[in-house]
């Protein structure tokens, strides 16, 4: 399950990280506070991230490992994943967390879930934002502790 990396930045590999800043052009440091680093996230991402651009500058595939990594809800691990989805070093949003793991990240995700080209496609992360409070909270309830377990068992 991806998460935010505002306030989480040593979860994440430097440097698959500073290829998501230098996309962004952003720096990103640890001695932000996480609400400083999610709001330059959400901008440098609203600014200089539009979603159709992106998919057309991609190769055919690191277009198809992008979604296979969106169809896993934003995250993979290399062990499990087949080689052909794999080509992410280029894909500036796609950050290695821990070594051999994947994810997109949570602000990324919400930034795309407002693009029509993944509202149309019907892509479960771009519907969730479309809910009543009421079917959204049962559905975090039940990530959640899945999250923690996942956090706790590093």
């Amino acid at each position: 399950m991806p998460f935010l990396i505002s306030g989480n930045l040593d979860l994440v590999e430097r440097h698959s990280l500073k290829k998501m800043e230098k996309f962004l052009g952003i720096i990103l440091s640890p001695v932000q506070f996480p609400v400083e680093q999610y709001n330059l996230l959400r901008h440098a991402l609203h600014r200089n991230l539009d979603p159709d651009a992106l998919i057309r500058k991609m190769n055919r595939q690191e277009l198809l490992s992008f979604i296979y990594i969106l169809t896993q809800f934003g995250d993979v691990v290399r062990a499990e994943t087949p080689a052909e989805y794999l080509n992410v070093e280029k894909i500036p949003l796609v950050l290695e967390w821990q070594k051999g793991q994947y994810m997109i990240p949570y602000e990324v995700l919400d930034h795309l879930s407002t693009s029509r080209i993944f509202k149309n496609q019907n892509y479960l992360f771009a519907l969730i934002p479309s809910l009543p409070i009421k079917e959204k909270k049962p559905g975090l309830n039940g990530l959640v502790p899945v999250m923690v377990k996942r956090f706790l068992a590093r």
